[in-house]
């Protein structure tokens, strides 16, 4: 049995014409159309070979590394300050897993904005991950939310101000573009040809359907979720804990947003 543990979205559409069994259960494959995230420690790497083993097709596949903030002791700690574990290291050890596996279509997630970091520090790090050559990069500004860890601790943790940020930002949108990665959205860089359509998807306003407790939807002018209700979900009780029908003038303007 091929145990493909690691792949957490599957983009539908296309001919399925490949099927992947997950603990016993089938799952049906779009042709080279799915994400597939590798953890920056390591993890994934194991089910990542097991799928080119399994001779399943996904050259065109994308796999989604986290890198974060990667160079250098300085920015280990700051990962630490955020609950992160990862290594420089790691991060080359996975994007090196990718490319043995004859996988090219890589993206690499990063974050800025981080405890005591300078615009320097991300420089450095967004260069860095910029020589690994992926075909996408994710850049996020760290948002502190009510009920972590950081929020108790951010009167203390130097967090970079707002302008801190739009300066690291900035940067980077100017950077990017002179690598090659064109910005088709507010934090996701690509090459030509490698935008993600997962994000596209809900930037043109496009209809998705969402499974499972706690999923959302937007099918049919309507935007719903489910409850977070496991057993609910498995008896097949429809129970929905938010829908909202969006009127046609709404919808406009949220795509002129």
């Amino acid at each position: 049995m091929l145990e493909v543990r690691d792949i957490v979205k599957i983009y539908q559409g296309g001919t399925v014409n490949e099927t992947c069994l997950f603990n016993g259960f089938s799952l049906a494959i779009p042709d080279r159309q799915f994400v597939c995230v590798v953890g920056s420690n390591g993890s994934g790497k194991t089910s990542l070979l097991n799928i080119i083993c399994g001779s399943i097709p996904i050259e065109e596949g994308q796999i989604l590394i986290g890198g974060e903030n990667i160079t250098g002791m300085p920015e280990h700690k700051r990962l630490r300050r955020i609950g992160r574990v990862h290594t420089w290291d790691q991060v080359l050890s996975a994007v090196a897993a990718a490319r043995m596996a004859k996988l090219e279509n890589l993206s690499l997630d990063l974050i800025y904005g981080l405890p005591g970091q300078t615009l320097a520090a991300w420089q450095e790090t967004l260069t860095a991950a910029a020589a690994l050559e992926p075909k996408h990069i994710s850049c996020y500004g760290l948002k502190v939310e009510p009920g972590t860890p950081l929020w108790q601790q951010r009167q203390g943790a130097a967090l970079p101000d707002d302008d801190a940020q739009a300066d690291m930002y900035l940067w980077t949108v100017d950077y990017l573009a002179k690598q090659g990665y064109a910005q088709y959205e507010i934090s996701n860089f690509a090459r030509p040809g490698f935008e993600s359509r997962h994000n596209l998807k809900y930037w043109q306003l496009g209809e998705y359907a969402g499974f499972g407790p706690g999923a959302h939807s937007d099918l049919g002018g309507v935007r719903f979720a489910y409850e977070r209700d496991l057993d609910a979900y498995i008896a097949g009780e429809l129970r929905l804990s938010e829908m909202e029908r969006i009127p046609p003038l709404d919808r406009d303007l949220e795509y002129i947003m």
